[in-house]
């Protein structure tokens, strides 16, 4: 039974990813797995909209785009929550089912203590990167940032942000879903509700190493 759940779990986990990431592949359109495909990296919102726009005319649709804009292109705290829900759930299903096991003849009470700690320890550098200063630039410390990353010349010459009518230190973006310029910017994580940087990155790279670990 446990070999027949493990084909299972591999076929389940190979057909998803191909239908993710190859159903676009000219050798699978018209087949079920560009259809999955298409439905599964936006078809299925298109197929909402349709919905939507008959039962509910324009206002349904103002109101899903209104949803949509929310959720995708302004700071919120939806994946915030979901990233401790996710986390909690596994810790609680672990401790629940596999920590009964610990101590054992082949785990030490250690492992206990170990795996608690990394959980906790993995929700706290999520909290110090979601609050911490990612590197944001005013007008009152840009020349602080100029001086710690002067243009070369080459790769970057001055330029002013058009938003924020400062001049933007090199590396650095101004951030439309945040509203503002960050020095070093790297990405706007979703996850975090705020944009990587110098400052943050640190924090940010230790927790998805600890949780690999995990």
């Amino acid at each position: 039974m446990a070999n027949l759940e493990l084909v299972f779990y591999i076929a389940v986990v190979l057909v998803s990813s191909v239908i993710c990431f190859c159903g676009h592949w000219p050798i699978f359109e018209g087949t079920p797995i560009h259809a999955l495909n298409y439905y599964c990296t936006g078809g299925i919102f298109e197929l909402l909209e349709k919905c939507v726009g008959f039962t509910c005319g324009e206002r349904g649709l103002r109101a899903i785009y209104c949803v949509e804009h929310y959720c995708c292109e302004r700071p919120n705290p939806i994946l915030q929550i979901f990233y401790f829900t996710i986390v909690g759930g596994a810790y609680f299903a672990a401790m629940t089912t596999s920590f009964k096991y610990i101590p054992g003849p082949y785990l030490s009470a250690i492992h206990w203590y170990l795996g608690t700690g990394s959980v906790v320890m993995g929700l706290l550098l999520f909290l110090l990167t979601s609050f911490s200063d990612p590197g944001f630039v005013s007008s009152s410390n840009v020349s602080d940032y100029l001086a710690m990353f002067p243009y070369d010349g080459v790769l970057y010459e001055e330029k002013i942000c058009s938003t924020c009518n400062i001049p933007r230190p090199p590396r650095s973006k101004h951030c439309s879903i945040c509203g503002h310029c960050v020095a070093r910017f790297d990405h706007h994580c979703g996850w975090t509700v705020r944009f990587l940087s110098h400052m943050d990155y640190d924090w940010s790279k230790s927790k998805e190493y600890l949780h690999r670990g995990e």
